[in-house]
């Protein structure tokens, strides 16, 4: 596929929109003026089929860059999360609705960092919503470890952390006092999580499943669920070497100095070499499997479009595997 030139989108554009997608393209708009979008190596073994695990990206992902004579394996540089909230249970129908969306974005963006990555993730309030029986028949156990009781759900709803600035729990001496925002909780259905090497394809897609009923500069409806599906926030965060400086420099933060201008995290530290990213599957497992492991689900179609349980070779949501 010949390289996407997608027209960049104007700060003004982006900000005309409204709603809970908006703080997300206002960071992506900024990334416009001050990331690059990176001329990646080409790759010898170009994937065909969608990885076992969704989040497995490394078939898809060559070097960046060199440094040093090492290859080193960056991540897409941009990365916005869009949740979504449902009115009522998912219908059959909203089942292909998925399924179509997703195949509309991968024929207008291929499934590589200079497209687009969109991956799909369902939480316990969306599980609550489909009859208990067909729920438990699919979702994984826990075996027992230690004190941990075995046959437990391995999707759980989130609690508040011993660390986390929240009514009741322990202040620590030693914390900073800008550390102070406090935890939130959020109940939203769906997660997706769109990544890309360029911004505006991100921002593109965001405004699409948010309902701008346009896609790469096309008249192309935006889904629409009979489960009545909401945005209900965006954030967008980024992974690119000199950017966390350079975006300290230009906003005149007081610690500006102290960021390696090199390193693409604001703590100096750098992404993993190129060898442990194709090794990226065993690690990836093991941190969607922490102990106690959880067994496999059995075959089910209580997911949305592809995602469904036992269909070899689609990807899968990271809340079920």
């Amino acid at each position: 596929m010949a390289p996407l030139k997608g027209k960049p989108v104007s700060r003004r554009t982006l900000m005309k929109t409204g709603g809970a997608f908006v703080g997300a393209l206002g960071t992506l708009a900024l990334m416009e003026e001050l990331a690059i979008v990176p001329e990646r190596l080409a790759w010898a073994d170009e994937a065909v089929a969608f990885p076992d695990v969704q989040f497995d990206l490394a078939p898809f992902m060559p070097p960046a860059q060199t440094i040093d004579g090492v290859a080193m394996a960056f991540p897409p540089v941009h990365t916005t999360f869009l949740t979504a909230r449902l009115a009522a249970a998912p219908s059959k129908a909203d089942q292909t609705r998925m399924e179509n969306a997703l195949l509309t974005i991968e024929a207008n963006y291929p499934y590589s960092p200079a497209g687009v990555f969109t991956h799909v993730s369902y939480s316990v309030d969306y599980f609550n919503r489909i009859p208990s029986s067909i729920v438990s028949a699919a979702m994984p156990l826990s075996i027992a470890f230690g004190s941990l009781p075995a046959n437990q759900p391995a999707l759980k709803r989130a609690v508040v952390g011993p660390s986390d600035v929240a009514s009741g729990n322990h202040v620590f001496a030693l914390r900073r006092q800008e550390f102070n925002v406090p935890v939130r909780l959020e109940n939203n259905d769906i997660l997706f999580t769109i990544r890309s090497d360029n911004p505006s394809f991100v921002a593109d897609v965001v405004r699409w499943l948010s309902g701008s009923n346009s896609l790469r500069g096309q008249a192309i409806a935006s889904p629409r669920f009979d489960a009545g599906m909401s945005i209900t926030s965006s954030r967008a965060m980024f992974v690119q070497p000199g950017l966390p400086r350079n975006i300290a420099s230009r906003n005149g933060l007081s610690f500006a100095s102290f960021v390696n201008p090199f390193s693409a995290m604001w703590m100096g530290f750098e992404p993993r070499h190129q060898a442990d990213q194709l090794s990226g599957r065993p690690l990836l497992r093991q941190r969607l499997h922490p102990a106690p492991v959880a067994r496999a689900a059995r075959p089910a179609s209580v997911l949305c479009g592809r995602y469904a349980a036992g269909k070899p070779g689609r990807r899968r949501p990271g809340a079920v595997r």
